[in-house]
């Protein structure tokens, strides 16, 4: 049983990890298209 709750747990904190990653990343590309439409746009 032990065992079985921790993979559980394992596959949680992949899936956070994952997701956090993904946001790191959409942040970027969000960041540097906000910047080349603002030099584009000034």
């Amino acid at each position: 049983m032990p065992h079985a709750t921790n993979h559980k747990s394992t596959t949680a904190t992949e899936k956070i990890k994952c997701t956090i990653a993904r946001n790191h990343l959409n942040i970027k590309c969000w960041s540097v298209s906000f910047f080349l439409f603002v030099k584009g746009v000034g």
